[in-house]
């Protein structure tokens, strides 16, 4: 069963000048005889390059809303809860990685492990979904037959399907052993 308390609030949103430039040479910097108009055109061309490199689309159409991004992992964790992954949106090239387990690369990988881990899910409640550009980090509990573990995964959506999901949780001491 699926819980969702999370809170909204909202994203962080920089001007579009300041995250054009961020991180890149400016395009007066290059010097010769280019004129304004090709340095722009250039400048332009590297950022596009660079967004793609990351995932990024330089097309505003092809942007996915907040609400689209929190949907995607909402049903990765309602997969989880409901013990059927079988809808989520996993990338061919997906990633995971977490605490009991290396990094994960592409889509058998991840269902395998995840598929192994269904049968001790008992629930999820979400606390929060901190959005910024394509990643969701998502603060939740889940109870397992062995306790009740506090979760954040850092989520990477891109073109509506899960990326990459890194998770970070403390799980509950065994009962017997102390051990997590």
């Amino acid at each position: 069963m699926l819980h969702d308390h999370h809170a909204d609030l909202g994203s962080f949103r920089v001007d579009d000048d300041f995250v054009f430039h961020l991180g890149l040479l400016s395009p007066a910097v290059g010097g010769g005889s280019a004129s304004s108009s090709e340095l722009w055109s250039n400048f332009g061309s590297q950022c596009c390059r660079r967004w793609a490199a990351f995932g990024i689309s330089a097309n505003p159409g092809e942007n996915v809303s907040r609400e689209e991004k929190v949907a995607v992992v909402e049903a990765y964790l309602r997969g989880l809860a409901g013990k059927d992954i079988s809808k989520v949106p996993f990338a061919a090239n997906i990633t995971f990685e977490g605490p009991r387990v290396g990094k994960l690369i592409g889509r058998n990988a991840v269902v395998g492990f995840l598929t192994s881990i269904l049968p001790a899910v008992k629930s999820v409640q979400i606390k929060q979904h901190i959005v910024e550009g394509d990643f969701v980090a998502t603060v939740f509990e889940m109870e397992t037959i062995f306790g009740v573990d506090q979760v954040c995964d850092r989520v990477h959506v891109c073109d509506g399907e899960l990326k990459e999901i890194h998770s970070f949780f403390y799980p509950q001491p065994n009962q017997t052993t102390g051990v997590p």
